[in-house]
């Protein structure tokens, strides 16, 4: 069931209370994901670069395409206050909020739609990382899109690192 507009107002409204009480803070954007790019090609849409990309596109077999289509999503960032908090304790949330896991291509669509989401979260240096995460080697790793200055890129890297204030974690409605 799509929600009406008033709708979510509500639902965001109660989103923003549930994170209120774990010292969180979210945000909500549109987002077109076009799932059909090439995964290479939909990690560049995230850098300004193209070295700044290089390690997310050597993980793309690493992730199943949720669809295989263009579509209008709504992505909610998750951002914790408390640095203590990490990747396992933000998905936790996100789920128990049912809200759904993203992708990288999800990530690259933000890079490519929002090239300054830094300045719009009034921060210098910001991480977003995807929620479905892969493993690489037996550890578990997440694709994050980084925006530092004018500059933005796409990395992977352990789950377990993602333990300071410029991390948002993206979930889908």
């Amino acid at each position: 069931m799509e929600l009406l507009e008033d709708d979510i107002y509500v639902w965001f409204n109660d989103l923003q209370a549930n994170a209120k009480k774990v010292d969180g803070r979210v945000r909500m954007l549109p987002l077109e994901v076009n799932y059909i790019k090439p995964f290479e090609e939909a990690a560049m849409d995230a850098s300004n670069q193209m070295r700044l990309s290089y390690n997310a596109r050597m993980f793309a077999d690493q992730y199943a395409m949720p669809q295989e289509s263009v579509v209008q999503e709504t992505i909610v960032l998750f951002n914790w206050s408390d640095i203590s908090y990490g990747y396992k304790k933000a998905l936790e949330w996100g789920l128990q909020n049912k809200l759904r896991k993203t992708v990288p291509h999800a990530l690259f669509a933000l890079g490519r739609q929002y090239p300054d989401l830094n300045r719009r979260l009034d921060r210098t240096k910001v991480e977003v990382v995807e929620t479905t995460g892969c493993l690489i080697d037996g550890c578990g790793e997440a694709c994050y899109a980084w925006w530092r200055g004018r500059d933005r890129g796409s990395y992977v890297r352990m789950q377990g690192l993602f333990i300071h204030d410029s991390v948002w974690y993206a979930f889908l409605k």
